[in-house]
């Protein structure tokens, strides 16, 4: 068998199993896509996998019900298609009309089996291939790249954001890694989330906790925004918004503002968010630029979700009614901290008669955005969201890491949107059609996910 023979040829050193630097590379080679390949990278760690391992994984990867089905239409019951079949597919399936040569191209360079490929044949894996090529693209090539004016101010545009963006499993029993903000910016995320806590030896640490009491493990903050800032801005050169959650200490709170200041130097944004009547600065103006998001002193955020009830239609489990009542601590920075902020709210939110003149950013609740969106029409809600920049977050019952349909808050307006973004082996599960919806907004502009 092919897959067989390049596992042989993977490993280089006969000992009859791949570690995962040479797993990554051999289903790099067999056009894995770059997102499979980085979820395999993650779980894999210090584990080695034999040849049938090895084969049920890539089977596992290039499996598609769907495509099977449609790849059985047409391969005559001999688990290959000619190029004449595959014509045929174009012709009916695509309402594509293609030339013998391009039959034969297209099975070249997608067909992996290299015996199925001397022969122009196309496999069902090749099949699989062929839907990731620039041709079946439904993106238009002028989009592939940022297309778009990109000079107006940055409350115009839809923001590509992440909640909780250190987790790669469930919030309350999940674990913490640093790999998890290469993955997400990797894949175009603008805004990304830190739990900042306390941490030994005066070392913040970040973690999903209520009250200080851990929940899952903890990852340190400075490996964090290195991290970040390694990866940031490899895919694309637009700011990177980073959220961050302080419950440290003010014992801390030197240490976090020294590593943020010495880890992104003069990519910081050091300019304090502007009030009243005045623009924010735009994406061309912020490029390659870090925008801390936070709080300053005295006490300006109105984060505060004692007022929602429960969803209807929705079961909250007990565990998660339990957890409510220990509101997480609002800790106020220092000044050395409160000086890396730039983003954030000046005061409690009132209302949008109130409190439109006086604020520029909001935080609140997706709870609170069903409602606003059915006040008076939802316009004033609209209307404020024209010049302003709105965040927001899930409710508080979602302790099951389970998504909010972000459509409601960006028919709103709504700029910044968090949502659970978990990798496992393959593809996200938790909540698939909110994260689908949010990678659909953004297939255009992949390079750049500050979308207008």
């Amino acid at each position: 068998m092919w897959l067989e023979e390049c596992f042989a040829n993977a490993d280089r050193n006969r000992d009859e199993v791949l570690d995962q630097d040479e797993i990554v590379r051999l289903i790099n080679s067999l056009n894995v896509s770059p997102a499979d390949s980085e979820c395999v990278k993650q779980q894999m760690e210090s584990q080695k996998l034999d040849v049938e391992q090895f084969i049920e994984l890539y089977n596992r990867l290039s499996k598609n019900k769907e495509l099977e089905e449609l790849f059985r239409k047409y391969d005559g019951n001999r688990q290959y298609m000619t190029a004449d079949e595959l014509s045929q597919f174009f012709r009916a399936e695509q309402n594509d009309e293609i030339s013998p040569e391009t039959a034969k191209h297209i099975i070249a360079s997608c067909e992996p089996c290299p015996e199925l490929k001397d022969r122009e044949r196309l496999s069902v894996a090749g099949f699989g291939v062929m839907f990731t090529s620039t041709r079946l693209n439904i993106r238009k090539p002028c989009c592939l790249s940022v297309y778009q004016d990109m000079t107006h101010p940055l409350s115009h545009y839809f923001i590509n954001s992440s909640h909780n963006t250190y987790l790669e499993g469930h919030q309350t029993v999940g674990n913490s890694r640093v790999e998890q903000y290469k993955v997400i910016l990797s894949q175009g995320c603008r805004c990304v989330e830190l739990d900042v806590w306390d941490g030994d030896d005066g070392e913040p640490v970040l973690f999903h906790g209520i009250m200080g009491r851990t929940l899952t493990s903890k990852v340190l903050f400075g490996d964090v925004i290195s991290a970040i800032n390694d990866t940031a801005f490899v895919e694309n050169d637009q700011p990177v918004i980073i959220s961050i959650e302080n419950h440290a200490s003010e014992s801390q709170h030197g240490r976090i503002a020294q590593l943020i200041k010495d880890t992104f130097g003069e990519r910081l944004f050091r300019e304090p968010l502007w009030q009243g009547d005045a623009r924010f600065p735009s994406p061309e103006e912020l490029k390659n630029r870090f925008i801390i998001q936070g709080r300053k002193p005295p006490s300006n955020e109105d984060d505060d979700d004692s007022d929602e009830d429960e969803p209807d239609g929705v079961v909250v489990s007990d565990a998660s009614k339990e957890m409510r009542h220990h509101k997480k601590v609002k800790v106020e920075p220092t000044q050395e901290l409160a000086d890396c902020v730039s983003f954030y709210q000046t005061e409690p939110f009132k209302n949008f008669e109130e409190s439109s003149d006086r604020m520029s950013f909001l935080n609140i609740s997706e709870s609170k955005v069903g409602k606003w969106t059915t006040h008076d029409g939802g316009q004033p809600f609209v209307s404020f969201n024209v010049q302003k920049l709105s965040r927001v977050y899930p409710a508080w019952w979602r302790f099951g890491s389970s998504n909010y349909n972000p459509v409601p808050g960006w028919m709103a307006g709504c700029q910044v949107h968090t949502v659970v973004t978990i990798w496992v082996l393959i593809h996200y599960l938790l909540n698939v059609r909110s994260v689908l919806i949010v990678l659909c907004l953004y297939l255009y502009r992949y390079t750049c996910n500050v979308n207008r």
